[in-house]
């Protein structure tokens, strides 16, 4: 929620999270990749969603009024969403998607891509009734790996999103000793 890269591989991220993390920043080998923006985030909902945005062939989905402009013009089109918090909502792979949000699922699937819909249940996120797939999983696209953080045998569609994941050749992994829970997810740079 903090990040979103371009289409370019530029990485852009708030200012004031930027200068106030600028030495680790500047340390790491991609720094020059890194672009800070204009856009300010707030800790409160819709003000903390800028960067929360699905990306697939092009176009970009979120809740588009709250979008950072920087990444509307890198996109061919928006789409316009309720959810806000659209990548959280969605473990997105080169694509394919998981979701138990049906109005992401309607646009996945209306935009081609492969998507499946599951239960929201199951995933437990801190001071929440539950938490998304997306926060708690992560695709490395180099391995073709879905890592999920936490026993996610314990979903009650584990085996549909098992066999959904293994179809499209990504292997799977996963700790079997803690519960299946969303952090907020992991971006691959």
């Amino acid at each position: 929620m903090l990040f979103s890269e371009l289409s370019d591989g530029t990485i852009v991220t708030e200012e004031a999270y930027y200068s106030e993390n600028k030495a680790f920043f500047e340390s790491l080998p991609f720094h020059h990749r890194i672009k800070p923006i204009a856009t300010k985030l707030a800790p409160k909902y819709p003000f903390d969603v800028a960067f929360d945005v699905i990306r697939h062939s092009g176009i970009v989905i979120g809740k588009t009024q709250c979008i950072a402009p920087e990444i509307i013009a890198d996109a061919t089109a928006a789409v316009d969403v309720k959810q806000g918090y659209a990548l959280c909502s969605v473990l997105k792979a080169d694509g394919f998607a998981i979701t138990a949000d049906k109005s992401l699922y309607k646009v996945l699937l209306d935009n081609n891509c492969e998507t499946l819909l599951v239960s929201g249940k199951y995933i437990a996120l801190n001071g929440y009734d539950c938490g998304f797939i997306g926060g708690a999983s992560c695709v490395v696209e180099k391995l073709k790996t879905v890592v999920f953080f936490g026993n996610f045998e314990m979903h009650e569609d584990f085996l549909k999103i098992k066999g959904f994941i293994e179809s499209r050749g990504y292997k799977i992994i996963y700790p079997k000793d803690m519960p299946l829970e969303d952090f907020g997810g992991i971006k691959i740079i």
